[in-house]
């Protein structure tokens, strides 16, 4: 093996022939465009996950908990807010916070439009963190203060012509109807439309106060867990469902807005698509490298077999050629892959439409796991795929072979 070894690293980057120098070239090329492809490809994708997946749970949590009246509604049935159930749920090791809510749907008019908007009830302690990050101008309601204050997106701030620390009516369409007068102190834009086109902040003592409920109901639960892994989340939630009450409910985010986990899951198979389609570019040029090497060398292989060695011993001397022109396109193929992600995450020069993929920048997420799999299944499919027009060697005759030039 050491002697092949040697061998192979005698006749790497020695073509005479320009033809040859491009082919080989080329491959490289091919390898390296096709690694770095993969893993922007994969970045991309794993980075379109992780920011939707969290503008979602960061505004109606994880897994919700209400009665079964809630599913398909956007109107609160009251439960009782229950302490033990908090500690219930509390107790699973994957839980980080519950926190209750209730909604309600209701008209929003200013003093020229109007609006049909869906209140977010919630307290003092609710997780504000992915809020204030979303916030376009102005700030949180202050749920301590007995104040009517409310957080409203973008989109409906700009149907309505309202700005931060304008009065505004919520109406509630019940009987008896109730209208309300409340403060816009905040705008926010996730670039979600089922978010942004419905969902306003506001306390749930508003919420309460409409439906004539005391302090101790509320509309449901809201879980917060504490890794967003959305490989266990049917589990946990199946193990959240199996402990709460049989009159209530879990559904978690997947369940609440299948249309964007769908398609999530559609760019799974573009992935796919794209690692078949570089992998199977990368394997046809190392392939051609290898027959032009063979050609190439064919006097070289009749000196070697004229001396002794196998067609075996021979087929690995161009398979571990081959090999180091995949290693050295991986090696390009990373600093070109790497390098366009850490510009694009660093400048974010590419804006797409939020309208269309929920988002406005391209996001990069690297993961060392999907980067192993691109360079080590690059490698080794290569060198498998390179056996085949190796196994030339051994049809090639001496005599022939010294004559060839």
């Amino acid at each position: 093996m050491n002697l092949e070894f040697f061998i192979a690293q005698r006749i790497s980057f020695k073509s005479k022939r320009t033809f040859s120098k491009i082919i080989v070239r080329l491959g490289m090329l091919a390898v390296a465009l096709s690694v770095a492809v993969m893993m922007v490809s994969v970045a991309v994708v794993v980075g379109f996950k992780q920011e939707i997946n969290e503008k979602i749970t960061g505004f109606t949590g994880d897994v919700q908990i209400a009665r079964f009246s809630d599913e398909n509604t956007f109107e609160s049935h009251p439960i009782e807010k229950s302490d033990s159930l908090s500690s219930v749920l509390l107790d699973f090791p994957f839980v980080e916070k519950v926190q209750p809510y209730a909604i309600k749907a209701a008209i929003l008019k200013s003093s020229s439009e109007w609006e049909g908007v869906v209140l977010k009830g919630v307290e003092n302690n609710f997780s504000f963190n992915f809020l204030e990050k979303q916030l376009v101008s102005g700030r949180l309601p202050d749920f301590n203060a007995d104040k009517r204050e409310a957080l409203i997106s973008e989109k409906q701030a700009n149907k309505l012509g309202l700005k931060v620390d304008e009065d505004a009516i919520l109406f509630f369409v019940q009987d008896p109807p109730v209208q309300l007068k409340i403060k816009v102190v905040g705008i926010y834009n996730t670039e979600l439309e089922e978010i942004d086109d419905r969902f306003m902040l506001g306390n749930i003592s508003l919420i309460q106060n409409v439906n004539e409920w005391d302090s101790s109901i509320i509309g449901g639960y809201q879980v917060d867990l504490i890794d967003n892994d959305l490989e266990l989340l049917l589990a946990r939630t199946n193990e959240i469902r199996y402990a709460i009450n049989i009159h209530l409910n879990a559904r978690s985010v997947t369940e609440r807005y299948p249309q964007i986990f769908d398609w999530l899951e559609l760019l799974n198979m573009n992935i796919l698509i794209i690692m078949v389609l570089m992998i199977g570019v990368a394997v046809v040029n190392m392939v051609t490298v290898i027959l032009i090497l063979i050609l190439e060398k064919t006097q070289m292989v009749g000196i070697l077999k004229s001396i002794g060695m196998n067609a075996i011993s021979l087929r690995k001397v161009f398979v571990y050629n081959g090999g180091w022109f995949v290693l050295t396109g991986l090696i390009l193929g990373n600093l070109v892959g790497i390098g366009a992600m850490l510009f694009e995450s660093h400048f974010q020069l590419i804006s797409i439409s939020p309208d269309t993929y929920y988002i406005s920048k391209v996001p990069i997420a690297f993961t060392w796991g999907y980067w192993l799999l691109i360079n080590v299944g690059t490698l080794l499919i290569c060198l498998l795929t390179m056996v085949l027009p190796a196994y030339m060697v051994g049809r090639i005759k001496p005599v022939k072979a010294l004559r060839f030039s």
